[in-house]
């Protein structure tokens, strides 16, 4: 599949083009091609247009100032996507960092996906796009104690949209910005680990076709 479109996510479609490509080794998945756009089953999803959103300028000093929040608050941060962290399984747990920039200015936000019906996010979220996610939470990082937001069971991704409103309940201005070096040190220790795990040898593979 060369491209995902966020409004495929959690929806019924009809494949009507594909190849099925196997591996050499019996033991091992095969995987599907995509060769054209799938045909949606059910009426495509209404996208809400009154969400309360934050900008990473009033959500950042929510993780640098360790400002405290009520029990169970849920925050909605819309951004920019600036960079984004490969899939990592540790521990059995598998998960993801995407860094949400405001529009503005050069303020990030760190986001931490770890539940499993959000990793396919990871398919979908292309750099420079813009986007909302919902229900996010914060939480601060064993090792380092750096904070950072979580997404929750009930988080969604949707398409930024220019008209949601602002949440004034976290307006404010951010004295300090989440520092573009942590962001990309983080990142790149991701990248090393993930890099160290990919073989290094290709198999040849048949292909079997349906049009």
């Amino acid at each position: 599949l060369l491209h995902f479109e966020l409004e495929w996510l959690e929806s019924l479609f009809l494949f009507p083009s594909w190849s099925y490509i196997p591996q050499t080794n019996r033991s091992a998945a095969g995987y599907v091609e995509i060769l054209v756009d799938p045909v949606p089953v059910n009426l495509p999803k209404e996208v809400p247009d009154s969400i309360l959103v934050t900008y990473p300028v009033s959500a950042e000093p929510l993780l640098t100032s360790r400002i405290p929040c009520k029990k169970g608050t849920k925050l909605t941060v819309a951004g920019e996507l600036a960079r984004l962290g490969p899939l990592l399984c540790i521990h059995y747990k598998t998960f993801f960092f995407l860094f949400l920039k405001c529009f503005t200015s050069a303020v990030w936000a760190p986001v931490l996906v770890q539940k499993p019906n959000q990793l396919a996010w990871h398919h979908v979220l292309q750099l420079g796009r813009r986007y909302t996610i919902t229900g996010l939470s914060m939480s601060s990082l064993k090792k380092s104690g750096q904070r950072t937001f979580v997404t929750s069971v009930s988080s969604c991704l949707l398409p930024y949209c220019a008209e949601q409103p602002l949440d004034n309940a976290w307006q404010g201005e951010s004295t300090q910005s989440f520092p573009l070096e942590a962001a990309e040190q983080l990142s790149d220790s991701l990248d090393l680990a993930v890099e160290e795990e990919r073989p290094g040898l290709t198999k040849e593979s048949k292909i079997i076709s349906y049009v």
